[in-house]
């Protein structure tokens, strides 16, 4: 018994650290975002949790658009690569595919 006790205890502590975990951008927790180049997202996801999204190839409109969402490959909680950014532009709906996501330094700006 004490032994399926400490399990259970070890995997919600490792569920807890994964939720905490700084180096994950999760798709529902999305504040804001910029777009300083059609291949290239900075998003916030918290007061000083930014990440930067690089695209596999530039993104026709991207810089138009009033909102982007992620369809996610897999069923991880964390945006990956391989993921793609959809949004729409002039009525279509787009995607790209996501390359990498990495911490970033830089935040984007706050709304208005």
């Amino acid at each position: 018994m004490r032994i399926i006790i400490t399990v259970a205890v070890a995997l919600a502590l490792s569920a807890s650290a994964a939720f905490a975990d700084t180096n994950c951008l999760r798709p529902e927790s999305f504040k804001s975002y910029t777009v300083p180049d059609n291949q290239t997202l900075i998003v916030r996801q918290g007061p000083n949790d930014h990440y930067r999204i690089t695209l596999a190839i530039k993104c026709q409109s991207l810089n138009f658009t009033q909102s982007v969402a992620v369809k996610q490959l897999t069923s991880a909680m964390c945006v990956t690569a391989g993921d793609r950014i959809t949004y729409t532009h002039g009525g279509i709906e787009q995607s790209c595919i996501i390359k990498s996501v990495e911490p970033s330094d830089v935040p984007p700006p706050q709304p208005d």
